[in-house]
């Protein structure tokens, strides 16, 4: 137990100091979230893409049967909104590929100030089936606002995408954004 929790806070220790300059003596406050954004990409090598997110509740409950069993919930709520622009793209001859990426995600767009969070990463999808990809990504916190201001630390997704059997070149996307980084105190 004592080795897991000095690995932890080592873990912790090294994101920091990987993601920004902290100042000594500077108190900072942990901040976690998951939430599901869907959204549609026309084309991502050339347009933004603009994905939305509720107020989401995941619950996963280990079952002796089936492994486990996760239920995702919509709640009202206002929306968190992931705006990006994907470059340096590089698709291999089996159609999966690799991207760079930068972007924002604004929390609480109806208020006189947003809370947003600025981030750089990049990712990797491939084909599940002709018409389905799966991906992942990794994004640095480069800045904040609002709420955010001296943000640091990262967040990651797992996404999954459809061709819309309607528009062949539009892909409607699920993506599962997890974040776990630090605001000054």
């Amino acid at each position: 137990m004592r080795s897991s929790v000095i690995f932890t806070v080592a873990i912790l220790a090294a994101l920091v100091v990987a993601s920004g300059s902290v100042a000594h003596g500077q108190k900072l406050v942990p901040k976690y979230f998951t939430l599901l954004f869907r959204g549609s990409i026309q084309n991502a090598t050339t347009d933004p893409i603009h994905a939305a997110a509720t107020t989401t509740k995941f619950q996963t409950s280990i079952d002796p049967n089936l492994g486990f069993v996760t239920t995702v919930q919509s709640l009202p709520g206002p929306l968190a909104v992931w705006d990006a622009t994907i470059f340096d793209y590089k698709q291999n001859p089996d159609f999966s590929a690799t991207f760079r990426e930068n972007g924002t995600i604004s929390f609480g767009l109806h208020d006189a100030k947003p809370h947003v969070l600025h981030v750089e990463g990049e990712g990797a999808f491939r084909p599940v089936t002709s018409t389905s990809f799966v991906g992942t990504g990794a994004w640095r916190i480069v800045s904040g606002e609002g709420q955010f201001a001296g943000a640091t630390g990262f967040l990651s997704a797992t996404w999954f995408g459809e061709i819309d059997p309607k528009d062949p070149t539009r892909l409607d996307t699920e993506n599962t954004v997890t974040g776990n980084f630090f605001v000054n105190a």
